[in-house]
Order: structure tokens, then sequence, then C-alpha cells
């Protein structure tokens, strides 16, 4: 082996060792991706639940009314709400 055919060799050693150094570093860049992404995850459906809780409590009827009440707004039934006047003929009347 003359010398030219040993500096191609230890070049080709010291790139394919570069190479697999940086399949390395990728593999736990994308990794470390995953888990950052994983983390973001978990606290996005923390807080989702958090909200859809949230969400179920002041929808609920009963409470509501607690907040309506506590506002201090005056709260008519369907059936009570005042309606417009009605005009009535008159029998006998004719327009």
């Amino acid at each position: 082996m003359n010398l030219k055919t040993g500096i191609l060799l230890i070049l080709f050693g010291v790139l394919l060792a570069a190479v697999v150094v940086g399949q390395r570093l990728q593999t736990r860049s994308v990794a470390f991706e995953a888990g950052a992404a994983e983390r973001e995850l978990r606290l996005v459906q923390k807080q989702n639940l958090v909200l859809r809780v949230e969400r179920a409590r002041k929808s609920d009827p009963t409470e509501m009314m607690r907040r309506v009440r506590e506002a201090g707004i005056p709260l008519l039934p369907p059936e009570v709400k005042e309606a417009p006047p009605a005009q009535v003929e008159k029998p006998g009347k004719s327009r």
C-alpha cells in the first residue's frame, strides 16, 4: 500500500465517521423535537380539559340562574312577558 492509498483510506474513514456522527446527532435532534412536541401536546390537552370543564360549569342552567340573581337582573317567565296590546274591534262597528 502506498502513501496515496493510505491517505485516501484515512480520509474515507474520517468522512464515514463524520457521516455516522452527523446521523446520530440528527436522530437525537429529532428525538428532542418529538419530546418537546409531546410535552406541548400534553399541556394543550390539559388546557383543553380545563376549558371544557369551565364551559360546562358556565353553561349549567343552575349556575346561570345563580349568576343572574347575583347580578340583580330581573327575569320574567316566558308566558308572563309583556305582549303589545291587541286592538280588539267592538262588535257592531265597521271601519
